[in-house]
């Protein structure tokens, strides 16, 4: 191997950021790899790195000066490791922006590497170093604190606080999954409760606070599990609770729970109520619960299975009052996420339920500024606006929709003008719907929704191409 090459930025390279430093280097390569060490790595330790890594004949570029920030642009079949003391500073910010600038390594995880003998090449059919280092489907891995370990999350609400938990993880070099499955070792919870939090427990791995993971990496190196007093999940947050007809020890249970899980306990029946329980539908905070016209209006047994299940439980499935609608499946066709959210809650107070897939609905409910020539042409189910949903709650039974028709290219009269609209065939229509896919390779994460927005926000981000967290 030749010797390693000592490559001298100029002194405007910050601004230049159309030329690669390590195109030297790579010239006498067209194949392998090539690791850039920062200048902030001390000299006595570069100069041991450089040795080790060219006895596995690897090419070794030295970044000159410290401040000069690197602009990278690998060779076909050349993979770039981009070695750094710390994941911060100029360089970093820089590297890390770039989706074309190789790899990130920090330098505990190339000593880490080399003891261990990861870089070795044992025969011909030996995998690619990318593969070697761990680095598959990731830009940066700074340590090895918890490499090997996949982790999965449950109730981090703030989406920061989730990007910022999974993110340290892959970088002390553990893999991180959306869902719960056989091969998740440590489950990171906010709060104890839900689906997840319950597999965890019946498997028997460890399960820990966002806190822990950044004790890990601000440490530099795995901590002790601790033993946590777990909070409950916040399933009532938002909910505000009037009672009715309970015995005494229901009563004490409703309101030392409720609190717990971030609800409030209203001593009268309000128009601020979310919620009124009750065991019966009789008395006169039955009656004050119709005339305010709460929300919901459910049995008790809505509350304890919430608890028991650890989740919001439908309050449709608990209501007091049958539901107009509650034999009718709809499928919702809007553009526009807020209109969607109000057909949802419409849906909600009639009892029905809401599907996915139009074929499997009832009723098909066409938004304003809806586009449902390919979902809703081919459904062949009724094709209604939100205002028969509406006469419904307000007769009080189920009214015949034919007054309420609509037309799937309805909503975009204003642009057409009345033009006759070219159905595309079968094959073209599948084409053309997954060009529009606008939102294909995106996650979101919501916050402050309840279980029935999030539903529905979820079916808009899946017809989209997006993902829900």
């Amino acid at each position: 191997a030749a010797r390693p090459q000592i490559i001298q930025l100029p002194s405007n390279a910050s601004r230049r950021r159309d030329r690669c430093p390590c195109e030297p280097a790579m010239a006498s390569a067209s194949r392998g790899s090539t690791f850039c060490l920062s200048d902030a790595v001390p000299h006595a330790e570069a100069s041991a790195l450089e040795h080790s890594l060219v006895q596995l004949s690897f090419s070794v570029v030295r970044l000159l000066p410290h401040d000069a920030i690197p602009s990278p642009a690998p060779a076909a079949n050349h993979d770039i490791f981009y070695v750094l003391p710390e994941f911060k500073g100029e360089e970093w910010k820089y590297l890390i922006s770039k989706e074309d600038a190789g790899y990130i390594i920090g330098l505990p995880y190339l000593h880490y590497v080399l003891d261990k003998g990861m870089l070795k090449v044992v025969d011909k059919r030996q995998r690619s170093v990318v593969e070697r280092l761990g680095m598959v489907g990731k830009r940066a891995i700074y340590s090895a604190v918890l490499l090997g370990e996949q982790f999965t999350t449950t109730g981090i609400k703030r989406a920061q606080e989730l990007f910022e938990v999974q993110q340290y993880c892959e970088w002390m070099g553990a893999s991180v999954s959306h869902n719960y499955t056989s091969s998740v070792t440590i489950l990171i919870a906010q709060y104890s409760g839900g689906d997840k939090f319950g597999l965890a427990l019946k498997s028997g791995i460890p399960i820990v606070q966002p806190e822990w993971v950044l004790s890990c990496w601000y440490e530099g190196a795995r901590q002790r599990t601790p033993t946590y007093n777990w909070e409950p999940m916040p399933i009532f947050e938002n909910c505000v609770i009037a009672m009715g007809d309970a015995t005494d020890q229901e009563m004490k249970e409703v309101r030392s729970q409720v609190p717990l899980r971030r609800g409030r306990i209203s001593s009268s029946v309000t128009a601020d109520c979310t919620h009124f329980i009750s065991n019966s539908r009789t008395g006169d905070r039955y009656r004050a619960a119709l005339e305010v016209d709460v929300d919901h209006i459910v049995k008790l047994d809505w509350f304890f299975d919430s608890v028991e299940k650890n989740r919001r439980m439908r309050e449709a499935d608990y209501s007091w009052i049958p539901g107009v609608l509650q034999r009718c499946t709809l499928f919702f066709a809007s553009e526009n996420p807020e209109e969607l959210v109000e057909m949802h809650k419409l849906a909600e107070r009639a009892g029905a339920r809401v599907c996915r897939d139009p074929q499997e609905s009832t009723h098909v409910i066409l938004g304003e500024k809806a586009n449902a020539s390919t979902e809703v042409a081919t459904a062949e189910r009724p094709v209604v606006g939100p205002d028969w949903i509406k006469e419904c709650l307000e007769r009080g039974t189920q009214v015949s929709h034919d007054a309420f028709v609509r037309s799937g290219d309805e909503g975009h009269e204003e642009e057409g003008q009345g033009e006759e609209v070219d159905m595309a065939e079968p094959e073209e229509e599948a084409a053309g719907t997954e060009s529009k896919k606008v939102l294909s390779g995106l996650a979101f994460f919501l916050v402050g929704y309840g279980p029935a927005e999030v539903e529905h926000i979820g079916t808009i981000l899946e017809r989209h191409g997006g993902q829900l967290l």
